[in-house]
């Protein structure tokens, strides 16, 4: 399948998630920057109290909108003769977000719970 991306579904889903929607158009470079900004930016976020949520709330936004211009941009100069890589279709592109965002959030996790219960009846901190 050599079909070039759509260049409104690439626009949606960087708008839903950047990190696909430049998966989808062939550029797992540009992918792996947006997901640590993303991920940075709620790192951000959870860790600043004196930052206003409306400012979060545009900042989020405006890298959203901006994945989505980029992906949509990088969809239309997609030549049509270049085959598209595995990575780039769907559900592999959705099955790699989701061992990421697992790998990130699920392994500290686990971690902290097994802190936690290596130190029952143990002042721990």
């Amino acid at each position: 399948m050599n079909a070039k991306p759509n260049k409104w579904v690439a626009a949606a889903l960087a708008l839903l998630l950047p990190t696909i929607g430049m998966l989808n158009v062939a550029q797992p470079t540009w992918a792996a920057v947006y997901f640590f900004a993303v991920l940075m930016m709620g790192r951000q976020f959870s860790q600043d109290e004196h930052l206003p949520v409306a400012a979060a709330i545009a900042l989020a936004l405006a890298v959203r909108v901006g994945a989505a211009i980029h992906a949509y941009r990088l969809a239309v100069q997609y030549p049509p003769d270049k085959p598209r890589p595995a990575y780039s279709r769907g559900p592999v592109a959705v099955g790699i977000y989701a061992v990421l965002v697992c790998a990130l959030l699920g392994v500290p996790f686990v971690l902290g719970l097994i802190a936690q219960a290596s130190c029952v009846g143990a002042t721990c901190k």
